[in-house]
């Protein structure tokens, strides 16, 4: 049998042919299943393909350039409303910004796309199935520059704005489900007049307008807020809101901050059962009264430099599963509890059960949920038994730009009030947690010896960056906390040894049988460096190898006699236990050995009594007991090191060392 002329295509190739022929075979003749024969132009494209296309343009600015390239892509992408249900990136203090509104406000009012061939509305109406769609924008975000070069004054900024919501209104802003508006350009203006009133617009326009919104953001650092603004009591669908204004104290301004749930408090006049709001964000404004409405779908509340009046309340009222209280003041439950009869002493702060909590952040002076409340703190105690994750230490502020023009911290301080009796507290009523972030408290080694031993089997990953714990609570944690995969002691004055980790490696390597024994041990250390790469300091002297420290241990007990080097590693020779260092019967022959290598012959050190050297001074045998004691340290070191990377444990580093380096903020050992 002849050869085939043609040499067989590779089946990937093959493939590839294949489906550009079943593409080639649409775009030529056949009719397209989403738009029943419609095509753009002469080209044969279908069409929705063309609008799919387009749809992925992330630029509004992009979008437009396309509308002008042809007369057939005009009529498409001017005619199909889902390409302009975002206004986006919205500047009320720019003079183009009405124009802007009105057009896109009137291309997302959902008319039906006619055919670019010419096609009526009505002989295509029934065919666009696959895009019918409740015309009407979705999206609008209002970002005001106060200070650009082409920035409207205070009443054309005012006017602008009415004018740009009133356009959207005509269109239709029913179908509006996010909102945004962003007043940080004012932070620098003295005057808050125009900001407020910016707000009072918005305010209007969403109760008016904008009844079925889910999403609501005001970022400003007003004062204050229009008071009686129905941000909940108006807006039955709200599922998000966030507000940001000023974190000053109401008293230096002169003026009662006003309760931005107050309004909603009085549902039953509203007609409104309940409320739909799920995710609560404020930052640096003022809940001043002390009762809430009830607000069963309440499931995010993130607190920012808050001043609550009561926050037992708050979070009786919802149904919390994740809570961050960055830096909260409120007062004493006990203060806002009624008064029993017959002048009775009040009753002691109920246990708040927070069944549905999963996610905690505490930081600052925020009230600790596991301290016994007085008439005096605003503590009070919780049970948090479905808790996975909780983090005592810092956490950034909800703005750090802003942050950073007041020439404030961009972070909130670590908790600094844990005592052995709430961490105890917390670990008995946390019975499902698995990760815990105690970086820069005030824990120690005796407080968490403690208050561990009532630690859930479930707890994996424990951060205690910069803390006072030392080797003492690492050789007692495979006990503590014998599921532990994850642990970060970063600190820098290195508190923590690299052997001490390593025991504990192999303590719950050895406490874990099954699971080394189907591969399944996992353990991941994040520490200091023992010693420093010389990579990690430019222009600096390199750090001294094994090689070198023995070659100086070696000079070092050269001086000394030989009974003075037999006493030094007798009393002076400080070992870890195993795995990390060998036995004092085999590390003591070692350092004598050194003393007597490499010398001439006719020394004591050669073994020639007749040339024994005196006894050297004080100074020098003290010189030589530090060099033994780095010696054994680095050897100690690179031995657990490398025990680590035999034995499935992952160690990383502090801070990243490479220049330039996107990558995590620690790396993994080579």
């Amino acid at each position: 049998m002849s050869a085939s002329p043609h040499p067989p295509k590779p089946l990937q190739q093959t493939t590839l042919d294949g489906r550009l022929a079943r593409l080639q075979t649409v775009i030529d003749g056949g009719t397209h299943d989403g738009r029943d024969g419609l095509f753009l132009g002469k080209g044969r494209l279908p069409i929705e393909l063309f609008l799919l296309t387009i749809a992925h343009l992330e630029d509004w600015r992009d979008v437009v350039l396309a509308s002008h390239v042809a007369v057939y892509w005009r009529k498409a992408i001017v005619n199909h409303a889902e390409l302009w249900t975002e206004l986006e990136y919205l500047d009320p203090a720019l003079l183009e910004s009405v124009d802007r509104a009105r057009v896109v406000a009137e291309r997302s009012k959902g008319r039906i796309l006619a055919s670019a061939r010419g096609a009526s509305d009505a002989a295509v109406q029934d065919k666009l199935t696959g895009f019918k769609f409740a015309g009407g924008l979705r999206v609008l975000t209002m970002d005001v520059n106060a200070s650009g070069e082409l920035a409207l004054d205070s009443l054309p900024v005012l006017a602008s704005t009415r004018q740009v919501l009133r356009e959207i209104s005509k269109a239709g802003a029913h179908n509006l489900k996010t909102l945004s508006l962003d007043l940080m350009g004012y932070r620098f203006v003295e005057d808050h007049e125009t900001p407020y009133n910016l707000v009072a617009l918005l305010a209007s326009f969403v109760q008016h307008s904008a009844v079925n919104l889910r999403t609501l953001s005001i970022t400003s650092e007003l004062p204050r807020y229009p008071s009686g603004a129905p941000f909940l009591s108006n807006l039955p669908d709200l599922h998000e809101l966030t507000l940001t204004s000023d974190n000053g104290d109401p008293a230096s301004l002169g003026i009662r901050l006003p309760d931005f749930l107050t309004s909603s408090a009085s549902f039953a006049e509203s007609q409104i059962t309940s409320c739909a709001l799920r995710s609560l964000t404020l930052s640096g404004s003022s809940l001043t009264d002390p009762t809430y409405p009830s607000l069963p779908n309440l499931e995010t509340i993130k607190l920012y430099d808050v001043k609550c009046s009561n926050l037992f309340a708050l979070l009786s009222s919802s149904k919390p599963v994740t809570l961050w209280l960055l830096s909260v003041h409120s007062e004493p439950p006990s203060k806002f509890s009624p008064a029993p009869a017959n002048d009775a002493p009040k009753d002691a702060t109920p246990i708040l059960a927070l069944p549905y909590l999963k996610d905690l952040q505490i930081c600052g002076e925020s009230p600790l949920l596991w301290n016994a409340p007085t008439s005096t703190t605003a503590d009070f105690m919780t049970e948090v038994p479905q808790l996975r994750n909780c983090s005592f230490g810092e956490q950034e502020v909800f703005d750090e730009d802003a942050a950073c023009d007041r020439g404030e911290s961009s972070t909130f301080d670590s908790v600094q009030r844990l005592t052995a009796e709430n961490l105890s507290s917390f670990f008995r009523t946390a019975t499902n947690i698995t990760t815990l972030d105690l970086s820069g408290t005030n824990v120690n080694t005796q407080m968490l010896s403690t208050s561990l031993t009532y630690s859930a089997s479930s707890l994996t990953t424990l951060n205690l960056r910069s803390t006072g714990i030392t080797d003492a609570l690492i050789d007692q944690l495979h006990s503590l906390v014998p599921s532990l995969s994850k642990l970060d002691v970063r600190n820098p004055e290195g508190r923590v040894t690299i052997p001490a980790l390593a025991r504990m490696a192999n303590r719950l390597r050895t406490a874990a049988p099954m699971r080394r024994w189907l591969g399944a041990f996992r353990l991941r250390i994040i520490a200091d460096r023992p010693f420093p790469t010389p990579s990690s300091i430019p222009n600096g002297n390199p750090t001294p190898t094994l090689a070198t420290i023995t070659t100086e241990l070696r000079n070092a007990l050269a001086v000394l006699s030989t009974t003075q080097v037999n006493l030094l590693a007798s009393s002076s020779l400080v070992l870890n236990d195993p795995p990390n260092a060998l036995q004092f019967s085999v590390c003591k022959p070692e350092i004598i050995s050194l003393s007597t290598q490499n010398f001439p012959k006719g020394t004591e050190a050669s073994g020639d009594p007749k040339k024994a050297r005196l006894p050297a001074s004080q100074t020098l045998v003290d010189v030589a007991k530090a060099v033994m004691v780095r010696w054994q340290q680095r050897r100690e070191n690179e031995w657990a090191i490398e025990w680590c990377k035999d034995n499935g444990v992952k160690l990383s580093w502090n801070l990243c060392e490479v220049e330039g380096c996107e990558c995590p903020d620690d790396h993994d050992e080579e």
